[in-house]
């Protein structure tokens, strides 16, 4: 019984050690994680942002943008938003007339800003 307890003490303080080395680390989905960042850092809290249709089932993207600003993400592109995010199979003519590519280090994504 003795071992026993020293067993579990010791898997709990090594439990501990891992899981404070993996503080602040990102996993999985960096690149949109990162993308999500800077967008939200030019874009502000609090907002919404238009996106392309074919991103509106991507629930991790709805799910980073609310965790870091509370950025909600419509699919509603024929409104218009201050701002509109795209991906690489998302274009049309209308988007290019109506926006401007912001210039941000953006891997996975592009922002695209109404124009005045």
């Amino acid at each position: 019984m003795v071992r026993f307890r020293w067993f579990v003490a010791a898997l709990s303080v090594i439990s501990v050690f891992i899981c404070a080395l993996q503080f602040n680390k990102i996993g999985r989905d960096k690149e949109m994680i990162m993308d999500t960042q800077l967008i939200i850092e030019k874009v502000g809290a609090n907002e919404t942002i238009g996106i392309c249709p074919n991103l509106h089932s991507n629930w991790a993207l709805h799910g980073y943008f609310s965790r870091y600003g509370n950025v909600s993400l419509s699919r509603d592109i024929s409104e218009r938003y201050n701002y509109l995010i795209l991906d690489k199979n998302c274009s049309s003519p209308d988007i290019q007339e109506q926006y401007i590519k912001v210039n941000l280090p953006l891997s996975k994504y592009q922002l695209l800003e109404l124009k005045q």
